[in-house]
């Protein structure tokens, strides 16, 4: 059972996603408490359709019990663990609550909802009400919700949070990195903007990547969201839809792999976004296929960067302005300091949209909007002036619905700004050309991959190593996962043996293994090993400077974890917040930071596990021909 939810401050739903079962058990508890008729709770019935209403009055009183903890005390809610196993975790961004529900552990439900949480910032920003105005963006949602849930089931890219680089003869990087090289500076003269990025991944791997010299470096978490983007809306290929939505709680659906020689075509379809890339920066992002699991993506950015910064900075700084009103601060000082910040950003945004230092797209509409809600600002300033010379409680009282009312229009005007899909639909006739000349010229690819190991551009091309190539230096070994976690790149064998039922059992047994690694890395644990009746783990996490001497942390990783973020990158980069506090006072560039998964045989001893993991972590990049270059993938 699965479930997740986001309420306004007005605990309202504005989103809700669902199974079958979680749609049973509200059913169940709604008969009971008298909200739903005796009769829905037939067991045969397949017209029931859970209301967000019922949802929320039974839910009422926790969420509200959670807003008095955050708002009152400053100590919310991590997780509520109930007797009959269900796990209820929290989570809060700019006033509006997460809410994730099921009988998975703690550990796992955290992790899903902060997925959510990130793919909902990429795709709102700070303006979350467009989830309850408009459906696409609700559909877009749950549908990269739905791919990742199966990909993590399937994918080690997604069970550790870490990208693979395909591995393809210098010969088809050459062609594919004059591809998007052409394409990127057509961009440029056709468009007329300057960042722009391109790259081409072949089932979530990288096989190729250019960006223009000055624009913002991509971070991982953004090329995470693009390639499940790049198959939610994955076009039909062979009379087959790639996209399957994921019973969560049923075996998520399997994806064949790609082969370029198969299916090729010139497609003129092509999918039109703006999301929230890099340093909260939106960008138009225009996705096509050239086949089944090989997306092409052109993203650049499409707001002005000082206009993009000055509207987050207002909006974030209302939401605390509107958090001190939520939690009855009435300190003159802290009030002050936080009316000056926003007062400061209106104007440097006045100043801005006089010189008309944003997108030429922008509608009259939206710039009148801006002039009222300035002009309301105005007067609600002139009202905090007053209860910083009265300190009369009933100002602040006064104050607090024009406050929400200010937001809710900026909202708005953020919206209109940042999120202005007309652009890229404006620009899709000259992009689209642009795409299909890559596919054109992607067709070489295809005959010089079948001269090589079988043509393929899937798993059987150089993208992932063999277990068998170890076994003769390693005895015993039977799979392991490297991380560069400085460049969150990873080395990994696939898993793929002679027998389907050795495949799905050591896919189960490391799926598990990281899952209670992870666990009690998640408490500053950083070396670990243990055994079951059948296989040896370990698990080891270390420093090094650029020199590659090994660093020990000058502050525990046991002291500062429980201030970082979850594991991996999509909810905040956990490994360099670590970096950071674990060493406070050398610069994070000159550390680098590794990790290890291993799984033996059981006869294989402690001793001879740890021998073999310091010998592949010194040889692993000689095996795979890959240098460890951060310049090498992005």
């Amino acid at each position: 059972m699965k479930c997740l939810l986001i309420f306004d401050s007005l605990n309202d739903i504005i989103f809700m996603k669902h199974n079958d079962i979680f749609c049973k058990y509200i059913q169940k508890l709604a008969v009971l408490q008298g909200l739903i008729p005796e009769e829905s709770k037939d067991a045969h019935r397949t017209d029931f359709k859970l209301e967000a209403d019922i949802v929320m009055q039974l839910f009422s009183p926790l969420i509200t019990s959670q807003r008095v903890m955050l708002n009152h005390f400053s100590n919310p809610y991590s997780s509520i663990a109930c007797y009959d196993g269900l796990n209820i975790i929290f989570d809060e961004f700019v006033g509006y609550l997460f809410v994730a529900i099921g009988y998975d552990s703690v550990y796992w439900l955290k992790r899903y909802l902060g997925v959510f949480l990130s793919i909902v910032k990429h795709v709102c920003g700070l303006d979350l009400s467009t989830l309850k105005a408009n459906k696409s963006i609700t559909t877009l949602i749950s549908r990269l919700l739905d791919v990742w849930y199966s990909r993590i089931a399937t994918e080690q890219t997604y069970l550790v949070e870490a990208i693979e680089q395909l591995r393809v003869p210098s010969k088809v990087s050459s062609i594919c990195l004059k591809a998007l090289t052409e394409s990127t500076e057509k961009i440029k003269s056709s468009v007329s903007v300057s960042q722009v990025h391109a790259f081409i991944m072949v089932d979530h791997r990288f096989l190729c990547l250019y960006s223009t010299r000055n624009a913002a470096e991509l971070l991982l978490s953004d090329v995470t969201l693009l390639s499940l983007v790049g198959e939610a809306v994955e076009p039909i290929f062979d009379g087959n839809s790639s996209h399957k939505t994921c019973d969560e709680d049923k075996e998520p659906a399997k994806y064949e792999k790609s082969k370029l020689q198969s299916n090729y075509e010139i497609r003129d379809t092509m999918d039109d976004f703006v999301f929230l890339l890099g340093k909260q920066k939106p960008y138009a992002v225009h996705v096509s296929h050239i086949a089944r699991n090989i997306p092409i993506f052109l993203l650049y950015e499409i707001c002005n960067d000082h206009v993009n910064s000055a509207l987050y900075e207002t909006l974030q700084s209302l939401c605390s302005l509107h958090d001190l009103h939520a939690r009855g601060t009435t300190d003159r000082e802290v009030i002050h300091s936080c009316v000056e910040v926003v007062d400061n950003s209106f104007k440097k945004l006045t100043e801005l949209f006089k010189k008309k230092s944003f997108s030429s797209n922008l509608d009259k509409t939206c710039l009148n909007n801006f002039k009222v809600t300035s002009k309301k600002w105005d007067a609600l300033r002139k009202q905090y002036q007053e209860y910083l010379k009265t300190h009369n409680i009933e100002w602040l009282q006064k104050i607090d619905s024009t406050v929400d009312s200010i937001i809710s229009m900026f909202r708005s005007i953020y919206s209109s700004c940042v999120f202005n899909l007309s652009i890229a639909h404006s620009n899709h006739k000259a992009i689209l050309p642009i795409i299909q000349n890559i596919q054109r010229t992607l067709r070489n690819v295809k005959e010089i991959l079948n001269e090589s190991e079988g043509g393929s551009l899937g798993i059987g091309l150089k993208s992932t190593l063999n277990i068998n190539k170890y076994l003769e230096e390693f005895p015993g070994l039977v799979h392991f996962i490297y991380i560069d976690r400085i460049t969150h790149r990873f080395v990994a064998p696939c898993l793929d043996f002679s027998s389907k039922e050795t495949t799905n059992m050591t896919r189960k047994k490391v799926w598990n293994m990281v899952k209670f690694a992870w666990s009690h890395l998640q408490e500053g644990r950083t070396a670990l090993m243990w055994k079951d009746s059948i296989f040896n783990y370990s698990h080891f996490l270390w420093f090094e400077d650029v020199s590659g001497t090994p660093l020990k942390p000058k502050i525990s990783p046991t002291a500062v974890v429980k201030t970082l973020p979850q594991l991996g990158y999509l909810h905040g980069d956990f490994y360099h917040q670590l970096i950071k506090k674990c060493f406070p006072s050398v610069s994070t560039q000159r550390i680098r930071c590794y990790e290890l998964f291993s799984v033996h045989l059981g006869l294989v001893t402690s001793s001879c596990v740890l021998e073999q993991s310091r010998r592949l972590t010194a040889t692993i990049w000689e095996v795979t021909g890959v240098p460890t270059n951060p310049l090498d993938l992005l």
